[in-house]
């Protein structure tokens, strides 16, 4: 009911978190309404998986098959379960999505982790389909024949399986040499791309705390303390709540460099 309302109005809520939240000792992650209502969805829906899988599987199935903002990331997560959904099926399922569906920057991460998850289930016929699949989705962009949307695809698609080569999935022959070509065509590539493909992008709060640990300069040479301090002091780490001034901690334990 409430999917069939937001799609009458035309409107959605703010993106949904991830479904596999980072794990993170500092901050507070900001959940939604709508978050904190798919959590508890699918904190029932992983209980009844484990004390009834056939009937969660037939629930599944009545799910609807295109709807962006719940069930497109639901759909990705349950495929990531064998206990409710065969590696065939899975495959047959993730065929069936449209390009809109695959390429949501709110289910990247589902998306990322259905395949390295179940890669190794996957024989080398389905791999193939699963990142043609992929190579083909491009009918979410503005025009599939202008160039500058064509270099946009290009990226996301080696984002994705730059991502997967690396998290140790064998990638079929011509998808290595894929990955080779695009990384050299691509303008301005960068490896940094791959690194940060999974990323939750999610919301955090907390206190910042100041640390002036010192131990930076520990073996730098007195002529360079100056152009490392400029460079480090004032950084703020968004992954640790931190803001670091290491010079000022040189400063009150060293005074004499």
């Amino acid at each position: 009911l409430a999917c069939q309302l937001l799609a009458d109005i035309g409107s959605y809520g703010p993106s949904l978190k991830t479904l596999y939240p980072e794990q993170r000792c500092e901050g507070d992650n900001y959940v939604s309404d709508e978050g904190a209502y798919l959590n508890a969805f699918v904190t029932l829906l992983l209980k009844l998986i484990d004390q009834d899988p056939s009937t969660v599987r037939a629930h599944v199935r009545l799910w609807p098959k295109d709807e962006p903002y719940f069930f497109d990331k639901l759909h990705l997560y349950v495929w990531n379960k064998p206990e409710i959904t065969p590696i065939s099926e899975a495959v047959s399922s993730f065929q069936q999505f449209t390009s809109n569906q695959l390429w949501s920057s709110d289910n990247r991460r589902e998306l990322l982790f259905l395949l390295r998850d179940r890669w190794c289930e996957t024989t080398d016929q389905q791999r193939s389909l699963l990142l043609n699949k992929l190579l083909k989705a491009k009918s979410d962009l503005r025009s599939e024949h202008d160039f500058d949307a064509e270099e946009y695809h290009r990226k996301r698609y080696a984002r994705v399986i730059g991502w997967l080569k690396k998290e140790g999935c064998d990638l079929p022959t011509a998808f290595e040499e894929d990955l080779l070509r695009l990384k050299a065509l691509i303008e301005s590539w960068s490896d940094e791309w791959v690194q940060s493909a999974a990323l939750s992008n999610e919301i955090r709060s907390g206190m910042v705390r100041t640390s002036t640990d010192p131990d930076i300069f520990s073996c730098v040479p007195i002529g360079e303390i100056a152009d490392l301090a400029l460079s480090q002091d004032h950084g703020d780490s968004f992954d640790d709540f931190v803001k670091h001034m290491p010079f000022i901690g040189l400063v009150n334990n060293c005074p004499h460099r």
